[in-house]
């Protein structure tokens, strides 16, 4: 407990809001990003479901076909973009709560 709660105080700023560490959020973004399109090109391979949206992402994502090559390219796209947002939304919310 005495380890969990010095993890905490390192986490909180002097002023009591939380901070979130751009890494941190922006792979956990990533991964999740990565992984649902990974699943989704797997069940629409597989099953057929869902291949309106999958025609989408070939316009959105270059490279992005559900073969396994394309799957990878896709799962590079969303962990990517995750990343990137996650990163960013955590650097602007720790801006924003340091100068209210």
């Amino acid at each position: 407990m005495k380890k969990f709660l010095e993890f905490f105080r390192h986490h909180v700023s002097e002023d009591g809001y939380a901070i979130i560490e751009p890494t941190a959020a922006g792979l956990s973004l990533g991964i999740f990003g990565g992984l649902l399109i990974a699943v989704y090109t797997i069940l629409c391979a597989y099953t057929g479901y869902g291949i309106e949206l999958e025609m989408n992402f070939e316009a959105v994502f270059p490279g992005y076909s559900l073969t396994l090559p394309g799957g990878i390219v896709g799962v590079i796209w969303m962990f990517s973009i995750g990343y990137l947002s996650g990163s960013f939304l955590s650097w602007i919310y720790n801006k924003l709560a340091k100068n209210s």
